[in-house]
């Protein structure tokens, strides 16, 4: 079967797909129905409470005007609650009109006090006191002025009676808690009630084998209302809809996918052999696709896999060719390598040879002759001889390349300490040399270095600037400088600059002076890198000067000491 025919299945299945997830989308529809029909209900048992509660308001404000016209007939000359006669009096309007609460509250001329026990609300029904036993209930409350007294207000509540239907719920409550409520929500904690307020879609609770629908309303910025209903437990909330989809939705994509296996086995099994070879190639193993995949695949899958195979037997032939011609170009090269390094010893070596071959025969001859020998041959070949001395011992060096004994010490002083012996030789050289120091690093950077071996790479960089001198002028500054992670020392020579390509200053055997070895800066790079640092030169021809940067890393403050052991 050919891949055309799978596109069909696939469409097919597609189109399988795209219904059930129409089906989903309106069985949400339906959830959203469920959910609308909920609100309604709910909405309108918090609008029959609110209706309950301003007719009980009215009531309790006619009552309040029948308080207040029955203490001015009585003629109270003190309306305060130290008056024993008047808080009777209170206490007997309070029993005839069945109030919860009467009371009266002084009114300074600055602030009405009596407003810091009551906790008002937007909503009618409020809160009377922060604290004691009225400070647990909600009241509906009216408050006016005592006629005789102008600075007295006389306040009465009265908790609100408020029925529903035999199976309805509600719930006032604010921050400090419940105000008004019937059912088993006026058992819920504060974190129950705000976890059903706060939800955006209506809640459904089992409480002693009935269902009830549950939602939150917002009465105003400090009080809310949680309303309820019962229904049959076999009826489903719209939250309840979205997961059964779910679950169904889930077992379809589970169909598929056992489906989806079954088909991909036999289909894509050609497939999986085929990467495994391509995964082999890539890690250098040329592999051909075997036979049963060409022949026994799906015509597309077969033809793939037969050029595959074609290529393959291509990039083994080129490989052959390539691993052949390699080993031939490292060949040549080692020995092309080979011969520069020889010829550059021979001619090191030959100098200083040759100048001992004639000043040994010159000697020869004066023996020969009884002729007086002459101490300039003899300290000729001392010189030869000890320069033939040099060029060993640097090869020694470069070839051992011995691991330096790095020592922790302050950036600071070690450039202090070193500022001296980089002084003492230049001037042994060359008398004539104008030297100069600057640090500009912090006090509290530290590195860990090989004091000696640092010496011969400060020694090495200043010789060659002071050999590559022509006129006799030469300045060399010696700058300290950091970065975030290391501390930098900058050689800095008014010289002519170099005679070639960077790159090569630091190759084996390449030197441009006529006695040179070729493995001063070759040495000196070999000692910076075991330090874990880095070595470069530069050209600044704005400023027509010569450029090292020796960059060392920096180490965590600790006590100075030996690291060699690290």
């Amino acid at each position: 079967m050919g891949i055309r025919t799978k596109i069909a299945i696939g469409f097919v299945v597609l189109t399988v797909a795209v219904i059930a997830m129409v089906s989903f989308w309106g069985a949400k529809s339906l959830g959203f129905t469920v959910e609308s029909s909920d609100l309604i209900y709910l909405e309108k048992i918090k609008n029959d409470i609110s209706k309950q509660t301003a007719e009980q308001q009215i009531l309790l404000n006619k009552q309040l005007k029948e308080a207040l016209k029955a203490i001015e007939n009585a003629n109270f000359n003190d309306c305060s609650a130290e008056n024993q006669d008047f808080t009777k009096f209170l206490l007997k309007i309070k029993e005839n009109l069945e109030l919860d609460y009467a009371g009266t509250f002084q009114i300074s001329n600055s602030n009405e006090k009596w407003k810091t026990n009551l906790i008002k609300s937007d909503y009618q029904i409020v809160r009377l006191y922060n604290e004691g036993p009225l400070s647990y209930n909600g009241y509906l409350v009216a408050e006016g002025l005592i006629n005789s007294k102008k600075n007295i207000m006389l306040v009465i509540a009265k908790k609100p009676r408020i029925s529903t239907n035999m199976d309805d719920i509600f719930c006032v409550y604010d921050s400090n808690g419940i105000l008004a409520g019937s059912g088993f929500l006026t058992d819920y904690s504060l974190d129950e009630l705000q976890e059903i307020a706060l939800s955006d879609s209506t809640k459904q609770k089992q409480i002693n084998n009935k269902v009830y629908r549950l939602r939150g309303f917002e009465l105003s910025k400090s009080s809310k209302i949680i309303t309820g209903y019962s229904v049959q437990a076999a009826t489903l909330v719209k939250s309840e809809i979205n997961s059964m989809m779910l679950r169904l939705a889930i077992l379809e994509i589970l169909g598929f996918l056992i489906l989806g296996y079954f088909w991909g086995n036999k289909i894509f099994e050609p497939m999986t052999s085929f990467k495994e070879c391509i995964d082999k190639v890539s890690a250098g193993q040329l592999q051909e696709i075997p036979p049963e995949i060409t022949d026994n695949s799906y015509e597309e899958i077969g033809s793939v896999a037969k050029s595959f195979n074609q290529m393959m037997s291509q990039l083994s032939t080129a490989r052959a060719t390539l691993i052949k011609t390699q080993k031939e170009l490292a060949e040549k090269d080692k020995m092309a390598t080979l011969g520069r390094f020889s010829a550059g010893i021979a001619h090191e070596i030959n100098n200083p040879l040759g100048t001992i071959l004639m000043s040994a025969g010159m000697i020869k001859e004066s023996v020969e002759k009884n002729l007086q020998i002459e101490n300039e041959d003899i300290s000729t070949i001392i010189e030869e001889v000890k320069r033939c001395r040099d060029i060993i011992e640097n090869l020694r060096t470069y070839t051992r390349k011995t691991k330096p004994n790095l020592i922790k010490t302050s950036f600071e002083k070690f450039f202090n300490e070193e500022k001296s012996v980089i002084e003492k030789n230049i001037k042994d050289i060359q008398e004539n040399v104008k030297i100069s120091f600057s640090f500009n690093a912090s006090s509290e950077s530290y590195i860990e270095v090989d004091k000696k071996a640092m010496e011969q790479v400060f020694n090495n960089i200043t010789k060659n600037a002071i050999e590559a001198s022509t006129d006799g002028n030469l300045t060399i500054e010696i700058m300290a400088e950091e970065t975030e992670n290391e501390c930098i020392i900058k050689i800095l020579d008014n010289g002519k600059g170099f005679e070639c390509n960077l790159e090569h200053i630091f190759e084996p055997m390449y030197t441009t002076k006529a006695q040179g070895t070729g493995l001063g800066l070759v040495i000196c790079q070999a000692i910076v890198e075991g330090h874990n640092g880095k070595i470069y030169a530069e050209r600044l021809e704005k400023k027509a000067l010569t450029c090292f940067n020796i960059c060392l890393p920096k180490t965590k403050e600790e006590s100075e000491g030996n690291l060699s052991e690290k």
